[in-house]
């Protein structure tokens, strides 16, 4: 079960997104983010996560052991970039989008690993990809887990070859408080 929270109008929320859509940029091409406004921003929670206190948390922390659990007790907590990848599975459908672009800045071309996994090599720069449409919710979940670094970025867009191929429309997405969640963007082109 998830729960969306809309955090466009928070200023620590934006501010913290458009770094990551200019880090984003940077692995691209020059003044890329600068062609980029984002639209709206999702944070995908499991539904029995507090939202006041997962709004006041601070953005570069974990809050996965912040989270109450139930009377004290030990709770099983589902798994978060499922959840999202669910979230970013049903955008992507609503929009008709399809191509899943996850930077992986571990993995280098030559890492034979590679040969098992779908992805894209763009200038020495290596992108897990999956069909966000056609794969479920728990395999976009598993190339986020095998993508992420010190950060999950990627982008959803129409482009089967390109991760920079950004029009209206298109998801940015990454991760916030050190990567126990998701957060899911619309971006639009500037005029």
């Amino acid at each position: 079960m998830k729960h969306i929270v809309s955090v466009h109008t928070l200023d620590k929320w934006a501010d913290y997104l458009d770094r990551r859509l200019a880090e984003y940029s940077r692995f691209a091409r020059d003044g890329l983010s600068t062609q980029l406004q984002i639209v709206s921003i999702e944070l995908v929670v499991p539904s029995d996560w507090n939202e006041a206190l997962v709004l006041q948390h601070n953005l570069e922390t974990r809050i996965s052991q912040s989270v109450p659990t139930a009377e004290g007790r030990w709770k099983f907590r589902p798994d978060s970039y499922e959840i999202g990848a669910d979230r970013l599975r049903e955008l992507s459908a609503g929009k008709g989008l399809e191509h899943l672009f996850c930077f992986a800045e571990y993995f280098k071309p030559t890492d034979g690993v590679l040969k098992e996994r779908p992805h894209i090599i763009d200038h020495d720069r290596v992108f897990l990809v999956a069909n966000s449409q056609q794969d479920t919710a728990a395999d976009v979940a598993k190339v986020l887990r095998q993508a992420r670094s010190r950060r999950t970025l990627g982008i959803v867009n129409n482009n089967p070859i390109d991760p920079f191929d950004v029009k209206d429309g298109c998801i940015f997405l990454t991760d916030v408080f050190d990567g126990d969640v998701l957060l899911v963007s619309e971006l639009a082109k500037n005029n």
